[in-house]
């Protein structure tokens, strides 16, 4: 899946739409009308790693993104 990030702060995961913002040490928010989530992540070329935060068993996704 590619996560399809805006300048205007939108965010589009397929066909899930929500709204990031940057946090302290490299942390991101995604919003959407499921559930909020924050990440620890990491930038490198066109993939960003993310390490989920709010979860007791946190898991780690690496995925392409686009950005606008």
């Amino acid at each position: 899946m590619i996560w399809e990030f805006s300048s205007d702060g939108s965010v589009r995961m397929g066909t899930n739409r929500g709204r990031y913002s940057f946090g302290d040490n490299n942390r991101i928010k995604i919003e959407t009308s499921i559930a909020t989530s924050v990440y620890q992540m990491e930038l490198v070329g066109d993939k960003i790693t993310l390490n989920n935060q709010t979860d007791r068993d946190p898991r780690i996704w690496t995925t392409p993104t686009k950005c606008h």
